[in-house]
């Protein structure tokens, strides 16, 4: 995972919102991280919005009328949160397996760009890539549904953790189109 990091350290992320953005992870990838930020709903102050400064006991206050703190999600959707993340990891896990046996293949086919058994075989690679690509795009589309619900429950949630796995789903997703298109320049139909 040469272009990922995983954001599934909220701290981090939050901790790295307010870094210059001059300082960004390729000026400094072991002090630095400029987060991406993600169009998925509920990521972005959509639901419980910091600036509506709810008073405790309101349903969309990080703290309960006693004034102790809400967990950051219901139990359930905490469930299904985890498992949209768990499924994004093994598949980008899947890839990095896969990823360099398949750039092999697709270099040999650049290289030797009459050979029509090099090309199948690199065109067989790619589909491999693109099979784990729509698995990254329904674990979006999986999250884009969970932030729905959560903006729609009018509940509190942590914005900042959902947040976070938004941009992991996104980078993730992203991560398989730079690939797909790097590795299909040049290589012969």
């Amino acid at each position: 995972m040469r272009k990922l990091i995983l954001l599934l350290l909220p701290m981090m992320l939050a901790a790295n919102c307010s870094a210059p953005a001059a300082q960004t992870a390729e000026a400094n990838p072991d002090k630095f991280f400029e987060p991406e930020t993600s169009d998925i709903v509920g990521a972005q102050g959509e639901g419980n919005s910091a600036l509506n400064a709810p008073e405790p006991g309101d349903p969309l206050s990080p703290f309960n009328a006693d004034g102790s703190t809400k967990p950051s999600f219901e139990t359930e959707t905490l469930l299904r949160l985890n498992a949209i993340m768990r499924r994004t990891k093994a598949t980008i896990d899947k890839y990095d397996e896969v990823r360099p046996g398949i750039e092999t293949v697709v270099a040999d086919a650049k290289a030797a760009p009459n050979d029509a058994a090099k090309a199948a075989k690199a065109r067989k690679g790619l589909e491999a890539v693109r099979a784990l690509q729509a698995d990254a795009i329904a674990s979006r589309k999986e999250l884009e549904v969970e932030g729905q619900k959560l903006v729609d429950s009018k509940q509190y949630y942590d914005q900042v953790i959902f947040s976070g796995m938004a941009t992991f789903v996104t980078r993730v997703e992203s991560e398989f189109a730079d690939d797909l298109k790097a590795m299909n320049t040049g290589l012969k139909p």
